[in-house]
Parts: C-alpha cells; sequence; structure tokens
C-alpha cells in the first residue's frame, strides 16, 4: 500500500512540474504579445501625432483630396473617430 501512495505522490508531483513549466512559458508568451502590442501601439500613435504614416503618405494616389494642413480627408476623419 505503501508503494502504491509513494508511486501516485510521485506522479502527482510530476504533474504539478509539468503545470508549473506550461504557466511559465504561457506568461513569457503573453508578455511577449502584449509588448509587441503596446510597441505597435505606439508606433501607431507617434504616426497619428507625427502626422506621418506609409498609408497616408500612399493616399494622394488613391485619389484622396488633401485638406488645407496637408492631410488626406480621410486620415482627418479616421484621426476625429479614433479621439472619440
Amino acid at each position: 500500500m505503501e508503494t502504491l501512495v509513494a508511486a501516485l505522490k510521485h506522479v502527482a508531483k510530476d504533474i504539478f512540474k509539468v503545470g508549473i513549466i506550461a504557466y511559465d512559458v504561457a506568461a513569457d508568451a503573453v508578455a511577449h504579445t502584449t509588448e509587441t502590442i503596446k510597441d505597435l501601439a505606439a508606433e501607431a500613435r507617434a504616426e497619428v501625432d507625427g502626422g506621418t504614416s506609409n498609408t497616408m503618405a500612399n493616399s494622394s494616389s488613391a485619389g484622396e483630396q488633401s485638406t488645407a494642413n496637408g492631410t488626406s480627408s480621410h486620415a482627418s476623419t479616421v484621426k476625429e473617430t479614433v479621439s472619440r
């Protein structure tokens, strides 16, 4: 009987170890993904605030009209919508 209890204790401990390792791997993946999303959001914010964007630079070729301040009418609408 004691051998069975010792074996089950060993198996239970191994299951906990696997769970701890899986948690650590998942936590690292979430942290990396969060950092990537924050970086992308900061880049987008900088482009909106600075008025530069690859999309905005190509907007004149898409037939959009520019406003007096040099941004496209579409970009102005997007900026107003985002700020709400």
